[in-house]
């Protein structure tokens, strides 16, 4: 054999290993790529969770081509795309493929591809974005986000510790573990401070705003007013420096709320004039925040303060202010509606009474009937008792006027009215009343 032969053919193996070598790293760079490996993760966990076995080579074939339709790679490998959304996508075609008698559990199936995921290093981010929609504040989670910060920690990649340090954070504020979680924020807040990253220190911020949101509803939970205002105000303070509304907003709802149960507390300990100035806060802050739920109940609670305010002014002999009062909250209740049934009801009997002690009978036989027509039949027959004790007359009046209904509940509840008006009747020598009463 001549040399050039020989070196032709050295030459020849050489370019063919070459060509074989650049081949096989372009196969290997793709099997090994993000895409591929997901794909390879999904997979996996399919013929797991469908307990397909390794020589079922059928039913391992429609795994794979479930996972190679366009519409399940596209949201898989889609960053945007959270589990709910790919989740029906990836049953919709395996069902296609016959893979699906039982639909398989999303938890279970999301949960083995973010182990999988987690114990491939170019996935572990993957990884912790699955937890967090899965898994939520779940152990498994918690020690999952303990581990990506040790990581982080060993790697020096302060994004990662800041971001771990906040999801932890949030999973200690859902347990109402406050302080671990003021823990959490103050240790990313302290990292991020050396990062050029304005964005995420106003996140982190924001997550101490929701802290302090919460901080303060434990404290008005436990009826210390005081401390949870100073809280809605730190968050405040928070909402302002960052610029977010959403804080905001849920801050002042809080706060409305707060000032609200203030007012109660001031009108349960008849300091008329703080409850008036607490509930009117609370509405401002309503009207601010177009909180439609927020208003009704404060002029709900406008309206017993007004009740009460015209039964005080009616006890110092000062009717003129008190059917003032009176007639304020029944417009207030009129204007709520059923969720101001009680009020309605409470408020027209003791307008009815007041118009009754003032001898306007025609006006307090109004009111009081309709009081009547809303109360229960043990009520309705005290109201009338206590109007035979300001005005006979119409009290007797009443009795009569409610014993057809009293009959419908129950036959001695009207024998009983009958027999009262009777009674009055008599006493104040309206013979002929008296006798259409028994005729009855």
């Amino acid at each position: 054999m001549q040399w050039g032969e020989i070196l032709s053919n050295v030459l020849g193996t050489l370019i063919g290993a070459a060509i074989l070598g650049v081949v096989s790293w372009f196969v290997y760079r793709e099997w090994s790529s993000e895409a591929a490996t997901r794909i390879r993760i999904y997979e996996s966990v399919m013929c797991d969770v469908l307990k397909i076995s390794f020589w079922s080579l059928r039913k391992r074939w429609k795994v794979r081509c479930v996972f190679g339709q366009s519409e399940v790679k596209d949201a898989i490998h889609d960053p945007g795309c959270r589990v709910e959304d790919e989740w029906p996508v990836i049953l919709e075609k395996a069902e296609k493929f016959g893979l699906c008698d039982a639909s398989p559990s999303l938890f279970d199936f999301y949960k083995k591809v973010r182990t999988q995921m987690w114990n491939t290093a170019k996935l572990k981010d993957e990884a912790l974005i699955i937890a967090q929609q899965t898994e939520r504040d779940s152990p498994e989670m918690e020690q999952l986000y303990h581990s990506s910060l040790q990581l982080a920690q060993s790697e020096r990649d302060p994004r990662r510790q800041v971001e771990s340090l906040r999801r932890l954070g949030s999973i200690a504020l859902g347990r109402g573990k406050h302080e671990e979680a003021e823990k959490c924020y103050q240790d990313a807040l302290r990292i991020v401070k050396n990062l050029p990253d304005t964005e995420l220190q106003n996140q982190i911020r924001i997550d101490m705003g929701y802290l302090r949101d919460e901080q303060g509803g434990f404290a008005r939970g436990q009826g210390n007013f005081e401390e949870a205002e100073q809280r809605y105000q730190e968050a405040l303070d928070i909402a302002e420096q960052v610029n977010d509304a959403d804080l905001r907003r849920e801050t002042l709802t809080r706060l409305g709320y707060l000032r609200d149960e203030q007012g109660d507390l001031a009108l349960g300990q008849e300091e008329y004039d703080e409850a008036e100035r607490l509930y009117q806060e609370a509405l401002r802050i309503a009207d601010e925040l177009g909180d439609r739920e927020l208003r009704d109940q404060v002029r709900l609670h406008i309206g017993y303060l007004r009740y009460k305010q015209g039964n005080a002014a009616k006890a110092r002999g000062e009717f003129e202010l008190a059917e003032n009062r009176h007639q304020e909250a029944l417009k207030i209740a009129r204007e709520i509606g059923k969720a101001a049934w009680s009020l309605r009801a409470q408020t027209l009997a003791n307008l009815g009474l007041l118009h009754a002690t003032q001898h306007r009978r025609d006006e307090a036989r109004e009111h009081l009937k309709e009081a009547m027509k809303m109360e229960s039949m043990e009520t309705a027959i005290r109201l009338t008792d206590e109007a035979v004790a300001v005005d006979e007359t119409l009290g007797a009046e009443l009795k009569w006027f409610l014993a057809p209904r009293a009959e419908q509940v129950e036959h001695k509840y009207a024998i009983q009215l009958l027999t009262e008006a009777a009674e009055v009747f008599e006493r104040i020598g309206d013979a002929r009343a008296a006798q259409q009463v028994r005729a009855e």
